[in-house]
């Protein structure tokens, strides 16, 4: 049960919101290395249970997808008109730049480290997850998500 709901919930997230996609890998390799020393049998089970969990969650996706754009990975992003900026790069998404990422991180207008000082301390933090027995996937699967959405958002046009 535990896979087939964390199959299902990973790939809902795509579902509703596509820029999670990567997110969502990132999370499934997470739990395929973290459970990979279990029993065999246990560990085919539960992986073959998130595989059918997000089979089901993702296809009403890919079916409305082939049904209005005739191929299951066209997203609607690909069709916006009224901002010309989707055209650019990948539906909007360009290479990461540095004042924007600076902006994202430090700016008193919208700069998340402006509204939550303490979030200066994470670096901190990861570095001692990093330390603890056992934590160096957990603390490398904050890291990549955390990055992930940074260069994204400053990658916007």
């Amino acid at each position: 049960m535990l896979g087939f709901i964390s199959g299902a919930l990973l790939s809902w997230a795509v579902v509703i919101e596509y820029p999670s996609a990567p997110v969502s890998v990132i999370i499934a390799i997470y739990g395929l290395i973290s459970a990979w020393n279990w029993e065999r049998r246990r560990f085919i089970r539960v992986f073959l249970s998130a595989f059918v969990g997000a089979s089901i969650f993702i296809c009403p996706l890919l079916i409305y997808n082939y049904a209005i754009y005739g191929n299951i990975l066209t997203s609607g992003y690909e069709y916006t008109v009224l901002f010309p900026g989707m055209k650019d790069g990948y539906c909007g998404i360009v290479a990461p730049k540095p004042e924007a990422l600076f902006n994202l991180l430090f700016s008193s207008y919208k700069g998340i480290f402006w509204f939550s000082p303490l979030l200066l301390f994470v670096p901190f933090a990861l570095y001692k997850l990093w330390q603890t027995r056992g934590q160096k996937v957990l603390a490398i699967t904050i890291t990549a998500i955390t990055l992930y959405y940074l260069l994204w958002n400053s990658g916007f046009v």
